[in-house]
């Protein structure tokens, strides 16, 4: 059974991966000169996949509904859990940050010529600043965290309120074992803390909660199927635009730095479709086949070497075929190029680097426990 769940879940997490990468694809190399057809996937039919705030929450959503597993009985299960955690962030992230270096050096970085050339000032915007041999130390163990550097990789924006995520459910989940009375109390004052974070760390914390509320309370059939019914209906209707529920909010609308409403309401969103597939065999059943598993084995890859690989690879073959032919064409082959490469590095890495990842964390973690 846990694996059947497991392997659901990471089938979910690489549509949401996938989904971030094409939502960067698409905004990157989007012209009015491709065809009218490719307009009309990326605005209208795959909005939602093209949505990357959404695909986002739904990474932290399962973030925060996994980190919530395991029940933690002591400080020192709290401080084991709560570095391995970074550490299991960290280490991954140094030899990404590794890769991307390389590549740099090897290749460079074209994002800024091919926006130019598009009036893409987002797009030429990544990579002005060349990294140094000091920057693969300081960034994916401290910088990276502290100091919301995404210099490596664009996506790793949001790392940093993920990872609070995780350290705020681990905290819940001690809490809750040593005052069992004051779950809700617990749950509603770490979601509140998370709210005033970031939407991120929100996303987490709803994630954490469905967690929660699963481990403890086990309801009968008939209301898991009322939960996937009413949620399907409002996360179709609300996030399709069929059905203004709640008021139409662009990610520029804030209240503050960091308060991005839209964001918060799409974390919700996300929330509501992990429910909704728990009560939903056949598509549990999907997401779990072999070739899902295997991409979810590969969603942090994706995830962390797309933007970059865009920016390189794709860029390069853009400003050698701009002009050239066909805008739709090129546009085609760009996405082969970016696609091929994104997947063969995050397969090298999970295949090679991973298992080393893991081995050493585990023998950090070990040593920890003796002292």
């Amino acid at each position: 059974m846990e694996n059947k769940r497991q392997n659901y879940l990471d089938g979910l997490k690489a549509i949401a991966c996938i989904g971030v990468f094409l939502t960067h694809f698409y905004g990157a190399f989007m012209n009015p000169q491709l065809s009218e057809t490719v307009t009309y996937l990326g605005s209208d039919l795959l909005k939602v996949l093209l949505d990357g705030d959404f695909q986002i929450g739904i990474f932290c959503v399962i973030s925060g509904y996994l980190a919530a597993k395991s029940a933690i009985k002591t400080p020192a299960a709290l401080v084991k859990k709560s570095l391995g955690r970074y550490l299991r962030f960290s280490l991954p992230i140094f030899f990404i940050c590794l890769v991307i270096f390389l590549i740099e050096k090897m290749l460079g970085f074209y994002n800024g010529e091919a926006g130019r050339t598009l009036g893409n000032s987002w797009f030429a915007g990544y990579y002005s600043t060349p990294h140094t041999a000091l920057d693969l130390f300081t960034s994916p163990f401290f910088k990276l965290w502290f100091m919301a550097d995404d210099s490596f990789s664009g996506p790793f924006w949001m790392l940093s309120y993920m990872l609070l995520g995780s350290l705020l459910t681990y905290l819940g989940s001690f809490l809750m074992e040593k005052f069992p009375k004051l779950h809700l109390v617990v749950f509603l004052v770490l979601t509140a803390a998370a709210f005033f974070i970031h939407y991120v760390t929100f996303a987490c914390l709803l994630g954490a909660g469905i967690g929660w509320f699963i481990r403890e309370v086990r309801n009968g059939k008939g209301l898991n199927y009322l939960f996937t019914v009413l949620s399907v209906l409002i996360l179709w209707l609300v996030h399709s635009g069929h059905m203004q529920l709640l008021p139409k909010i662009s990610p520029e609308a804030y209240l503050s730095g960091k308060f991005v409403l839209d964001g918060y309401f799409k974390a919700f969103y996300a929330a509501l479709l992990l429910i909704c597939l728990m009560g939903t065999k056949w598509i549990k059943l999907f997401l779990g086949l072999k070739p899902m598993a295997w991409l979810g084995r590969l969603s942090f890859g994706v995830y962390a070497f797309h933007w970059p690989v865009i920016c390189s690879f794709a860029a390069v073959l853009f400003t050698a075929l701009y002009g050239t032919m066909d805008y739709t064409a090129m546009y085609g082959i760009l996405f082969a190029v970016s696609v091929l490469m994104t997947f063969g590095i995050s397969w090298l890495f999970a295949k090679y680097v991973e298992p080393v990842c893991s081995v050493t964390i585990g023998a950090v973690l070990k040593e920890r426990l003796k002292k």
